[in-house]
């Protein structure tokens, strides 16, 4: 095995930044240390290849040409788990193991697969196969090295120059490819011309990175938990790396930066969970909510030395690894509304309570690449997010029904009629009517959802772990197509216990209590094994069958009584604590009695209105106004 390969970059800092990547990945950041003997299978199972000194595995379909999950990329992320489970000792001293990780990557370069989705050969491949390559570097021959280096060539703004009008996550994966090709052709200019456009992405703009902390990516579509979880990961790899040297990231750089991350994405997910409305069409894949990337990210920042903000970094590292239970941090207790994007994020009392609005500057949810079939009504707003342990609704995708978000006002359908909506995510959908407000602690959304004939004036009012939804004003131009239902709730059942009543009034599920505020409706409940596959809202994946048991408490459409009113607050709480004074199509308001026994009023003008005030007095509001007030 020849050595020259072996070299010693001339420059300090590219051998600084050299050393700190090839450690981190044989720390293993990118995977988890609990592979057990899959591994060691995975090695054992390689097969001859059709090409001399090539090994390959049987399972995998190298024809395959699904864009999203593409069966033949399972190749090379076998090769980077197998070389992280092992460690680089085994590669070093074991000698068989080494020939055969060697002939493994062998036969990807030679054969060159390639995929008609783009991502997949300019990000993806060389993404994957140059952690490979620093990993394997000093033991590769030349000849494999060079062909090895030539693909990732691809990903590389070198032989990609487009690549620098790239934004958000794909343009942070661009970039991170590129600094891994200039380390392995030991290119200085390279390396300072990548960092120096990353920088530029250091910034607020209509994608990425939101003055609120938000992260947007296609357009202005809420992405933090998906796109911005990938771009969370990539960046704190370059900060991590980049340290020390003459790249390294200045401050008001990384502030920006861990905006998005501490301002935004901590207040956005519960123990680890991300809401589920923010990770956009990946809601569709497997392990979705639970965002490992971000994660590690996470942990890689707050161990990286001198960075800002570093006890809130620790913090949040600390609650990814807390696990689906109930606890509170009171270091995170805030209550944001971002205005970017229209969402409302509310943590207090161990409650994470999300409610996405929407206007008609916004796009909402995404289908792409086949995932996403059935999200069109998480294309209007209202959809809200209710989670204390932070698991409420992981992996529930394949026997989620799909016409009963949770928040919204919607038409009762089948999948095949949610699929027949085909153009609802390439176009804003009309909404001129919506805002909200936060005082840190209470918080209000509303907005006028428009969709399919549907319409309706609706606001979320949050306190103390607590969300009140009022609707009002509710209309329907085409009663033929079916009925419409109001969404309390849809979520994985456990210890679900019901109101026996003639009309019940409330229902308990997991670490919540719904309450039915308006006499003149009724909860439907429906709890029990529903069967289905990830296959119905993402067409890259196997059609096998799962179960799962889930809950749902609806409010059914009654257009003559236009309107609907409920709560739902933990379930150790009482629950009833407050009052509405008014909802109707020119205002909706409460007044919420606190767990401190203080009272708060919350009230939303849709229209110039008055509203009596608890102590008699009249408030005169204009549309779109929102009030928070101590009464």
């Amino acid at each position: 095995m020849s050595q020259s390969n072996n070299r010693i970059c001339t420059d300090r800092d590219m051998r600084s930044v050299h050393s700190r990547f090839s450690k981190l990945l044989w720390q293993d950041l990118s995977y988890d240390h609990t592979f057990g003997d899959r591994e060691q299978d995975l090695v054992n199972t390689l097969i001859p290849g059709d090409l001399p000194d090539t090994l390959c595995w049987a399972d995998i379909n190298y024809a395959d040409e699904e864009r999203s999950g593409w069966d033949a990329a399972r190749h090379y992320t076998r090769i980077e788990r197998t070389l992280c489970a092992h460690g680089k000792a085994r590669l070093r001293e074991d000698a068989e193991y080494r020939k055969k990780m060697i002939a493994a990557l062998r036969y990807w370069v030679l054969h060159d697969f390639k995929n008609p989705n783009w991502w997949h050969n300019e990000i993806g491949m060389p993404r994957t196969l140059s952690d490979i390559v620093v990993m394997m570097e000093e033991f590769l021959p030349d000849d494999l090295l060079a062909a090895a280096i030539q693909l990732i060539s691809r990903g590389s703004m070198k032989c990609h120059p487009n690549m620098i009008r790239w934004t958000g996550a794909n343009l942070i994966w661009g970039i991170n490819n590129t600094i891994k090709h200039a380390l392995l052709i030991d290119d200085d200019a390279l390396m300072t011309t990548a960092v120096t456009r990353a920088l530029d992405e250091m910034k607020y703009d209509v994608e990425g990175i939101q003055e609120d902390g938000a992260f947007c990516q296609h357009g202005r579509r809420w992405y933090s938990g998906g796109y911005g979880g990938a771009f969370t990961y990539d960046v704190s790899i370059l900060i991590h790396i980049l340290q020390d040297s003459r790249w390294q990231f200045p401050e008001d750089k990384v502030q920006i930066f861990l905006q998005h991350v501490l301002d935004g994405q901590r207040v956005m997910s519960k123990n680890g969970y991300f809401d589920y409305c923010g990770v956009g069409r990946e809601y569709a894949r497997q392990g979705n909510v639970y965002r490992t990337n971000l994660h590690r990210g996470v942990s890689l920042l707050s161990r990286t030395e001198g960075i800002p903000r570093a006890e809130e970094l620790a913090a949040f590292d600390r609650e990814n690894h807390h696990g689906a239970t109930v606890c509170e941090d009171p270091s995170s207790d805030k209550t944001v509304f971002y205005s970017s994007i229209q969402l409302l994020c509310h943590r207090k009392n161990g409650s994470y309570i999300g409610v996405k609005g929407h206007n008609d500057k916004l796009y909402d949810q995404e289908l792409c690449n086949g995932e996403g079939e059935l999200a069109y009504n998480m294309s209007y707003g209202t959809h809200t997010c209710l989670a204390r342990r932070g698991d409420e609704y992981f992996n529930l995708s394949p026997v989620m029904d799909f016409a009963h978000i949770p928040g919204t006002t919607a038409r009762v359908e089948n999948d095949e009629q949610i699929h027949a909506h085909r153009n609802w995510w390439s176009l804003p959908l009309p909404n001129d009517h919506a805002g909200g407000l936060s005082d840190g602690g209470c918080g209000i959304l509303y907005e006028k959802p428009e969709h399919d004939g549907i319409s309706a004036l609706v606001s979320f009012f949050t306190y103390d772990g607590c969300l009140v939804s009022l609707g009002a004003d509710i209309r329907d131009e085409h009663p033929e197509r079916g009925p419409m239902t109001t969404t309390v709730d849809q979520c994985r059942a456990r210890n679900t216990q019901i109101d026996r009543s003639a009309r019940p009034r409330h229902v308990s599920n997991g670490e919540w209590c719904y309450f039915n505020l308006d006499d003149e409706t009724e909860f439907q409940i429906e709890v029990g094994e529903k069967i289905g596959s990830w296959r119905r809202n993402n067409h890259a994946v196997p059609d096998a069958p799962v179960k799962d048991d889930v809950f749902m408490v609806c409010i059914p459409t009654d257009l003559s009584h236009p309107r609907f009113a409920y709560m739902a607050v933990p379930r150790e709480s009482e629950g009833g604590g407050v009052s509405i004074l008014r909802n109707d199509g020119q205002c909706q308001a409460i007044v919420a009695t606190r767990k401190s026994g203080k009272k708060t009023l919350m009230a939303v003008f849709h229209t110039d209105a008055s509203l009596t005030l608890p102590d008699g007095k009249e408030f005169k509001g204009e549309r779109g106004r929102c009030l928070i007030l101590p009464v």
